[in-house]
């Protein structure tokens, strides 16, 4: 009977650890690739067009909610390992989130592409095409 009790619980506590690894590791790491990209995509949207757009109406709300959701991972949900490793790469979504936030504030032209270009800075983005 011991004979399977031990394979049994072995089994089990390398399943538990690895849905732990993967859940609280993998996962949040990948959900803040995939807002990264979904940022970058979003600012050089934003700053695509001739004349920027209002700020405070389409793509501007977007650019909010995204800030808001870049900050919510990055403090909520972010392992301490992967915030230290951003930290080495001088990568601040903080910041970056800051700066979202200021664009929808902005009804200066000029003052908007300094925050994006701020924001896509923090992140590591490079510059805007």
């Amino acid at each position: 009977m011991i004979q399977f009790i031990i394979p049994a619980a072995l089994s089990f506590l390398v399943g538990m650890f690895g849905y732990l690894l993967y859940r609280f590791w993998f996962v949040p790491v990948r959900r803040y690739a995939a807002l990264k990209q979904e940022v970058g995509v979003a600012l050089a949207r934003f700053t695509a067009g001739p004349t920027l757009p209002n700020p405070a109406k389409g793509q501007g709300r977007n650019l909010r909610a995204l800030g808001v959701r870049l900050a919510d991972c990055y403090n909520n949900e972010m392992p301490p390992w992967f915030r230290i490793r951003l930290s080495a790469r001088s990568e601040d979504p903080v910041e970056a989130s800051r700066q979202m936030l200021a664009i929808t504030g902005s009804i200066d032209p000029d003052h908007a592409r300094k925050c994006v270009a701020r924001a896509r800075k923090a992140l590591k983005l490079g510059p805007s095409k």
